[in-house]
Parts: C-alpha cells; structure tokens; sequence
C-alpha cells in the first residue's frame, strides 16, 4: 500500500469504485485526478476495484473529487458503509482546511496584543 502523506495538511482516503474494472478505468482516472492542484497521488487497484488518493487539504476537498468522480462515471459506491466513509471524507476535509486558514495560535499561552 502507499506510504501515509507527510504535510501537514495532506490526507489519504481510500474508497470502493465499483466501475474500476479495467487498466483502461484506472488510466481514465488517472486522467481525471492527476491533474488537480494539490492532488499528490493516485492508486487505483482493479482487482479489488479501489481507489487511494491522497491529497493536500487545504487546496482540494472531497467534495470536489466526488463531483468528479460522478460525472466522468466512477461514483463511490452506494450502499451503507460507502456513505458513511464518503461523509466522513467530507467531514474530515471541511475541519483540516479550517485548520489550515485559521491564524496561528499564540505564543506561551499568552494572548495575542
């Protein structure tokens, strides 16, 4: 599997494609997802029909890629557990790309002048 992301902002999620069947799908997203800015990587796996991104946060969020994903035709999968995983990568994105604009915290516990 790939290694974890190392920025501070960067996160991995992986998810169940269930139109990833082929070398040709896994290129066509490879097509898709490369080119975002923050994107770092994608693996697609065919076999299991999976797909690992990882990506910097605080340029790209979830919803975004899921758009995407819908329209070029390789939703998540739609049964419970995809929905809950696919809102939970909502949930996770929208906190760490807060965190990444909030403003430094202060200094020795000593609020700011």
């Amino acid at each position: 599997m790939s290694q974890q992301p190392k920025g501070d902002w960067d996160i991995g999620h992986g998810l169940r494609i269930p139109a990833l069947k082929s070398s040709d799908d896994a290129e066509a997203l490879h097509a898709l997802l490369d080119p975002l800015p923050g994107m770092h990587a994608v693996h697609a796996d065919t076999r299991r029909r999976r797909l690992r991104l990882e990506y910097d946060a605080s340029q790209l969020v979830w919803p975004e890629i899921a758009q995407l994903l819908q329209a070029a035709g390789y939703p998540p999968a739609n049964t419970f557990w995809g929905r809950a995983r696919t809102a939970w990568f909502d949930y996770v994105d929208a906190n760490t790309r807060r965190e990444s604009k909030a403003p430094p915290p202060a200094c020795c516990n000593r609020p700011p002048k």
